[in-house]
Order: structure tokens, then sequence, then C-alpha cells
């Protein structure tokens, strides 16, 4: 009798443990739910992606490209800007240069990279966000995109642009 009592509570415990976890996988693909949970302020507006695409990162000598969906961006850099940017790609790290420094910093105090946006174009200049974790204090620090992709590409985050700036100041690659 006692065998089928914990039986039963352990089968209960499962679905409702598979329960939660289906949830919760569901909450985070259903971008309609997303949404209400920003505008209630559950989830922080830095933390979103709703209008935000995953781009791909490549660059060349000065030129760095973000390409999501049928859209490029491209933005002139410095050289200096795409070696970094170039080596954390490749993962080279011989000297290490301010961005390596950085991450290094990162690892070792606890700070999390959350999330790396582009997210407006202002004064002919594209702008950048960084939102960082370390325990319960999140910052949100302004960046140039180099500097923030730099970063991403070191730090294996995935770098997300503003559909409307690939609809507005982006070429169509498809």
């Amino acid at each position: 009798m006692r065998r089928q009592s914990r039986d039963r509570e352990r089968l209960l415990t499962i679905i409702f443990v598979s329960f939660l976890v289906g949830l919760m996988i569901g909450l985070y693909f259903y971008e309609p739910v997303i949404e209400e949970l920003v505008k209630s302020g559950i989830l922080l507006p830095e933390l979103s992606t709703l209008g935000y695409e995953a781009a791909s990162v490549a660059v060349d000598e000065d030129t760095l490209y973000l390409s999501a969906g049928c859209y490029q961006l491209s933005m002139l850099i410095s050289d200096d800007q795409a070696l970094s940017i170039e080596r954390g790609m490749d993962n080279i790290v011989t000297r290490p240069l301010t961005h390596d420094i950085f991450a290094e910093v990162a690892d070792n105090f606890g700070l999390e990279v959350l999330i790396i946006k582009i997210d407006s174009f202002k004064d002919n200049t594209y702008r950048a966000r960084i939102v960082v974790r370390q325990n319960n204090k999140i910052l949100d620090i302004d960046s140039r995109p180099s500097d923030a992709v730099a970063l991403a590409v070191r730090m294996n985050k995935q770098v997300y642009v503003k559909e409307a700036l690939l609809n507005e100041y982006g070429v169509e690659i498809c």
C-alpha cells in the first residue's frame, strides 16, 4: 500500500515537472506572451528579442557585415576593429587585444554577457547595446557596434539587429 502511494506521488511529480518544462518551452517560443511579459515588467525590455533578428557576422579589411533574413547591414570600421573581430571569430589570441582583456575580466569577475543588440542609427552612426549581468545586477552598456561584435564573437554570443534597421538601411541579399 505504501509503495503504491510512493509510486503515485512520483508519477504525479514527473507529470507536474513535465508540464512545467513544456510550459516554459512554450513561453520561450511564443512571442505575444514574451511581449506581455516585457510590458508587465516581468521580463526586462533589454533582454527581449522582439523586433530583432539574429544576425551572422562577416568582416573584411574595413567593413563589418551583419546579415539577417534577406537583408545585410554594412558598417565602415577601422582596420584594428576588423582585425579584432577576425581574431575573435577565428579564436586566435597572440597578444591580447582590448576585447580579449574585457572578456577575461568579465570571466574572472563573474560578469555574464546576456545579449548584444544593434538597436539604432543616429547622427549617421549605428549604435549598439551590451547587456551584462553580475548576480542580480543588470547593466545596459552603450557601445559601438564593432566593439559589441568583437566581444560577441569572443564570448560565443549571438548578435541581434533591430528589424527596422535592416528594413530601412539594409541591402536586400535574397
